[in-house]
Parts: structure tokens; sequence; C-alpha cells
């Protein structure tokens, strides 16, 4: 009888496939000799590589082994690679250790040329440690946190000319001087979590981020300054700009634009009303735009100058906020999530008025589900529609499920989602339309089997 030794290496590689990398270490490679051999250098299983190791000694001396294993056996085919440190170093000596190790491991896999995709989370060194080496790295995620008098200045060597997707979080970062690498396409910058100790150490863009002539996508977070020069990148096609203290003063300018996402909170504004009139006003300029989604408490409802918005055909508006039936670019949507109570006095309508709509996304406060149940009546009249997303809480699904099942029996054809996460809903409908524009999504191609 043919055993599973009869098998060739192929299939055997294929197997390990479905494994995680972890389970391929620990277990599949203790089975056998050859076994071991397959799981530590066959070229399939090492595209992509991650580690997640503890900020203590354990952790120092599981990130040593795994950046060894790395040179020797992993380095000339890595192409997409992770590692994080959680929680973060308790001790200056352990994060030297730290640091010292992972730019070992970074250092090889940069000179062996095949790494394109680096996603690091933790305390690691400054990047021109380890950057000169990364001659073919064209997407990195720095998530950097630590004491604010470690913070650094971000300084990118020549030598990242392939860079084209850059992402950076946490509180280590200081931007306003940054030479950023010019030939990116995509940025994230989440400055929202810098700490402040004067009031010019205030979270603001580089500089110099008009010279980034190749930008076509931008993703900000908490930038207090610098906001207002964004105008000046005419060649952007995607913009979200999440509780940041302005909007650009010359949106009007960025006629490219396909996609935009505004987010904020009731006090991330500092002059609201003036910068909603001048939303409004720049909404003709924009006869590119395809998705625009919006949470500002400035904004009481779509204004009408969204009817000079021929191309539009996803919009998420999550402030309660009221919709004419007859506006008529409903007619053209194929997608839109709204307030329970917006869309529940828009339901008898809604049919009729977008008769296009595929994706209806719906945000469920505590007292909605009289609106959430004369909605979901009116679902199954919608033929169009595929997929309704439900953001909500427990109670709210609880009491709305025979009208939810009631709504999925009338047409069998509808997907029904829900979540309990706030930002479920929201982080859905962007991803659906602008993957890029959204932290899960941004870098996708970078993000490896976590474990």
């Amino acid at each position: 009888m043919a055993t599973i030794d009869a098998l060739p290496d192929s299939l055997l590689v294929f197997i390990f496939s479905r494994l995680s990398q972890h389970d391929r270490r620990r277990f599949g490679a203790r089975v056998c000799r050859r076994w071991q051999q397959l799981c530590n250098s066959a070229p399939q299983l090492l595209r992509c590589t991650s580690a997640r190791v503890g900020g203590h000694v354990p952790g120092a001396a599981h990130l040593r082994s795994f950046c060894r294993w790395l040179m020797q056996h992993a380095a000339p085919h890595v192409q997409r690679l992770s590692l994080q440190i959680t929680p973060h170093a308790q001790t200056w000596d352990i994060r030297e250790q730290l640091c010292a190790a992972a730019a070992a491991g970074l250092t090889a896999c940069g000179l062996a040329g095949s790494l394109t995709a680096l996603r690091l989370e933790g305390p690691f060194c400054e990047p021109p440690v380890w950057t000169g080496s990364m001659h073919a790295l064209r997407g990195l995620t720095l998530i950097a946190d630590g004491p604010h008098h470690d913070s650094w200045h971000c300084v990118w060597p020549q030598d990242l000319a392939a860079l084209q997707e850059l992402s950076l979080s946490g509180s280590l970062f200081s931007l306003l001087d940054a030479d950023l690498p010019t030939g990116l396409t995509r940025l994230h910058l989440d400055l929202s979590q810098l700490q402040e100790e004067e009031p010019e150490d205030e979270p603001s863009l580089p500089e110099d981020l008009w010279k980034l002539t190749r930008l076509h996508t931008l993703c900000v977070a908490g930038a207090q300054r610098g906001i207002e020069s964004l105008g000046d990148l005419r060649h952007l096609r995607r913009l979200s700009l999440c509780n940041c203290s302005a909007w650009p003063d010359g949106l009007s300018q960025l006629t490219c634009l396909e996609a935009l996402v505004l987010v904020n909170s009731e006090a991330a504004l500092m002059d609201a009303q003036d910068d909603a009139a001048a939303f409004v006003a720049a909404l003709p300029h924009l006869p590119l735009l395809t998705h625009l989604a919006l949470d500002d408490p400035a904004q009481p409802g779509p204004p009408a100058e969204l009817a000079a918005l021929s191309s539009l055909r996803s919009l998420a508006w999550l402030h309660p906020a009221v919709l004419p039936a007859d506006s008529p670019w409903l007619g053209r949507l194929t997608r839109l999530a709204l307030a329970a109570e917006s869309a529940a006095a828009l339901a008898p309508a809604l049919a009729a008025a977008a008769p296009r709509l595929e994706s209806l996304g719906l945000s469920c406060g505590v007292h909605t589900e009289p609106d959430l149940a004369s909605l979901l009546r009116c679902v199954p009249g919608m033929p169009a529609c595929r997929r309704l997303l439900l953001a909500g809480s427990e109670q709210v699904f609880g009491r709305s499920a025979q009208v939810m099942l009631d709504a999925q029996r009338a047409a069998p054809h509808l997907r029904v989602l829900c979540s309990e996460h706030p930002g479920a809903l929201w982080r859905e409908f962007v991803c659906d339309f602008a993957p890029d524009l959204s932290r899960e999504g941004f870098l996708a191609a970078a993000e490896c089997e976590r474990h």
C-alpha cells in the first residue's frame, strides 16, 4: 500500500502551502528530514513569510532565530515579509537586541533582491539602518510606537527608488521635513497617535508633499497642519481625510479625483461651516468623481450639487440626513450606505428612485428597529440589490431577526451581512469601492499570512 512518502515533492509542497507558516515550521519540519528540507527551503512556501514575537528576552531570542533562518534559507525567495513585535520592548537593552536582529534579517532579504513588500510593526530601528539594501522594494508599511523622546525624522535614502507604496502610522514619526521617495504612487499617513509637547509639534504633513508628482492615492488621518496645501496635488485620483483640522482649500482644483472620503468628528474641524460650504462649492468641479463617502456633522445632508456629478456611482452618507426621493443622482447609484433612519424615510420610493442599486449599507442605532424593519420590507422590491450590509448592536439584530429572515426568504439572491463593530459598515463600504482608501486595504499586497 502506498504511503504519503510516495508523493512527489511538488504535491507535498502544495499540501504544506495549506498550512500556516507557524504550523509548517513547528510541526511539519519535525516529521522527517525530507519534510524539514521542504518546509524550510521550498521556494513556493517562502514567498510570503512572517514572524510575530514578544518584546521580552524570549522574544528577542525567537527573532534572532527567525532572522538566522531568513539568512540561511529564505532570503533569496522571500517576496513579502511581515515582522511584528508585541507587546513593545520593555527595556532599552531588549529593544537594541530586537533592532539588531531585525536589521540583519532585513538586510539579507534586501540584498537577495526578491523582497518587494515589507511590513514592520513595533519599536524597530530607524529606516536608514536597513533601507540601503532594499533596491527592489515597492511596498512598505511601518507601524512604530514608543516613548515620544524616541521619535525620529523620516529620512529616505535614494536606494528606495523603486518604492511606490508607503504606509506610516504610530507615534515615532516626524514628517514635517521628511524627504519622501519621489516615485511614490500611494501614501497612507496616520498621524492620530502622535504626541504633542509644544504647539509647533502638531501633526503635520511633509512640506514638500507637492513634489510627489506620481502620487495618485493619498490617505491622511489626524493631520493638524499642511492639509490646506493639498490642492496643489492636482494629479490625485483618490483622497481620504479623517479627523483633520481642515479640508483642502483647493478641493475644486483636484479635477482628476475619482474617489473622495471625508470623515470628521464634532471637534475635528476648526471652521466646520466654512469647510462644508467650500466642499459643496467644489462638487461641480469634480466631473470624474465616482465614489463619495462622507461622515461629517457639518453636512446636514447630500446637497443638490450632487446632481452635477454625472459619474457618481457610490455614495456613503452615514450622518443622519434627509435624502429627497426625487434626487436625480439616486438613479445612477449602484452602492449606497446610509444611517437607518435616513434610509427608512426614503424606503417607500427607494426601489423606483435607485433601480440600479446593487449594494445597500445601513448604520443601525440603538432605537432604529422600526426604521430597520420598514426598510427590510422594501428590500425584496429592489431586484438589482444583491448585498445588504448592516452595522448595529446585538440587541437591534435580535429584535429584527424575524424581519431579516422574511426579507431573505422573499429575495433569495440577497446576501445579508451583519456586524456589531461600529466601524464595520464604513470599512466594508469603503473597501468595496476604494480599497486603497482604507487602512485594512492599503498595501494589501504587502500583507502576509499571520499566525
